[in-house]
């Protein structure tokens, strides 16, 4: 997916790019790595590794 990371990953799909760039942020900060997606086709490619 992203890449090797020993911090939890989480990937955030949300037609809201407010929301899932807030969301993004905040788990961030709390020591996630996340990534956000405003479209699903963007996600199943990360998913598929595409």
């Amino acid at each position: 997916m992203l890449g090797f990371s020993l911090r939890p990953e989480i990937i955030i799909l949300d037609d809201d790019r407010d929301v899932g760039e807030t969301l993004e942020l905040i788990l961030n900060k709390l020591g996630y790595q996340s990534v956000f997606f405003d479209s699903v086709e963007q996600g199943k490619n990360i998913l598929k590794g595409n």
